[in-house]
């Protein structure tokens, strides 16, 4: 480091007072002006504002989190609504697939599959650095969003997964490790990049990748013996697979059973709007990939908590996968989408499927035919995937309709009124879940634990005029699940929950 370039302390910026700026040596190196925390993050919205584009915000804003990262999460609490779609979905796909080529030393862990052998000696190394960790966020790349294999790119993923649970519940980022597990990749792009910087070959599969996560797996677990491992992005033939195997650990896969309580509180605050008969719903998930069964997994386990037996609960559903609707049914094999929305009537109908648009006037137009307030959710991410958009659905409703969506839309403006759209964001679920076990010191994700989640959120949702509480209201939610966890888990070992405790409990770990 020469005299033209003194790094800022990362703890201060433009903030340092004259006796810090002292002590740490910076003084002839920084403006006159001390600035407070308000004028610098105000200074600094009026830059990020000016910035043209959202991927290039992203790029200013992971800048700033490796220069300032106190100051990169003053701005993002302040500014929750604004910047939440910048640095996490749907802006993030955009680094992700463009990682190679705008990498600037992205904070995160990076394990490759051909240097497995090395795996004790690597994490060692990480363990050097990060002494204390509470959650690490692991992912391979696979199944990033809706767009799919990215392969090392998916270190932004879970990068931006960190962000939020700082965010959302306010865990301290120190406390947060994330990590990129490198088995190649099978996006031709990729692999005829020369510029691509993850391994270049074909994606492991079979032992040896099994090998390769196990191996991982107990590096993290005799470093990091008490951290909740979430399973982020994996591909559909592992993430459910890998989520059973590992069911035993402390662990919790954000795509299957994130997604599944953030569309179970939606739907149950859809079910009290109507006064809906839960008994006479029909479920149609269109996409029954990983997504899709975890929502109807949390939907059933709810539904049974709520009267039904599981076959009946089973029975409400309805899946339409890649070769078309899954059913024990021979006369429904081949129908088209909008054949089994016709002949099955379903009153909800729900898109993981990341087909942009499948859900047209023509299936919309006829489920109203026979629904009186159709319940649709398509919360494919990004933004460009989804299913419908709201205001098209509103259009082909008459305004009948309810609407939850996986990524942010703008209001929707129908027949003089203005509606706020749900987003179905797993932000309002994951982070809250998490700070909740920490607090409720327990070692595992139970169904309990997610329903306890949803209920919460549906609770909250309430008194709003959508389904779900607003990403502005992100960390009172947080709040709000993490205390029914808390609560869940002080339950299943038989003890009273102790509010005040938790409050304590809660004012001495958060930041």
């Amino acid at each position: 480091m020469n005299g033209l370039q003194v790094v800022v302390p990362s703890s201060g910026g433009l903030r340092l007072t004259e006796k810090e700026r002292d002590e740490l040596g910076v003084t002839p190196f920084m403006p006159r002006r001390v600035l407070t925390v308000d004028q610098e993050v105000a200074q600094m919205m009026t830059r990020i504002r000016a910035i043209p584009t959202d991927m290039a915000k992203y790029l200013f804003l992971r800048s700033l989190r490796s220069r300032d990262v106190a100051l990169f999460f003053e701005i993002l609490k302040a500014h929750t609504e604004e910047l939440l779609p910048i640095v996490y979905t749907p802006t993030i796909s955009e680094p992700i697939q463009a990682f190679s080529h705008c990498f600037d030393g992205t904070a995160g862990v990076y394990l490759s599959i051909d240097r497995m052998a090395e795996m004790p000696r690597l994490m060692e190394m990480v363990k050097a650095r990060y002494a204390e960790i509470d959650i690490v966020i692991v992912t391979d790349g696979e199944g990033i969003l809706g767009i799919g294999d990215w392969g090392v790119g998916g270190s932004e993923i879970v990068a931006g997964k960190g962000v939020v649970y700082t965010v959302a519940a306010h865990i301290p980022p120190e406390r947060i490790l994330t990590v990129m597990l490198d088995v190649g990749t099978n996006n031709q792009e990729l692999l005829k990049d020369p510029y691509y910087l993850g391994l270049q070959e074909p994606r492991a599969t079979g032992d040896l990748y099994d090998a390769f996560i196990e191996s991982f797996v107990a590096a993290m677990l005799h470093h990091y013996p008490d951290a909740l491992l979430h399973w982020e992005d994996f591909g559909r033939d592992n993430a459910n697979r890998l989520l059973q195997k590992y069911q035993h650990l402390f662990t919790f896969n954000d795509d299957i059973q994130g997604t599944g309580i953030i569309v179970l509180a939606a739907l149950s605050a859809a079910f009290k709007r109507i006064q809906a008969d839960i008994r006479a719903q029909r479920i149609f998930i269109y996409g029954a990939g990983s997504a899709g069964r975890g929502i109807a997994m949390q939907i059933k386990e709810w539904l049974v908590g709520e009267g039904l037996t599981p076959d009946e609960a089973e029975r409400s559903f309805y899946y339409f996968g890649v070769d078309g609707l899954i059913s024990g049914q021979r006369d429904m094999a081949g129908l088209s989408l909008a054949e089994a929305v016709t002949r099955i009537q379903p009153t909800v109908l729900i898109g993981t499927s990341t087909a942009s648009g499948a859900f047209s006037e023509e299936i919309v137009r006829k489920m109203r035919q026979y629904c009186e307030m159709p319940i649709i959710f398509p919360i494919s991410n990004p933004t460009t995937l989804a299913e419908a958009k709201p205001q098209d659905l509103y259009d082909w409703t008459a305004g009948n309709v309810l609407v939850a969506t996986g990524s942010p839309f703008p209001n929707v403006h129908f027949a003089g009124s203005e509606y706020r759209i749900a987003q179905a964001n797993n932000a309002l679920a994951y982070p809250g879940l998490a700070l909740g076990a920490i607090l409720g010191d327990t070692n595992t994700i139970d169904t309990s634990m997610l329903s306890a989640a949803a209920v919460a959120i549906g609770d909250f949702a309430a008194t709003s005029d959508a389904l779900l509480p607003s990403v502005a209201q992100l960390f009172e939610v947080s709040l709000a699940v993490a205390k029914a966890v808390a609560k869940t888990c002080a339950e299943q070992r038989g003890e009273i929950f102790d509010d005040n405790l938790f409050q304590q409990r809660l004012a001495a770990y958060i930041q």
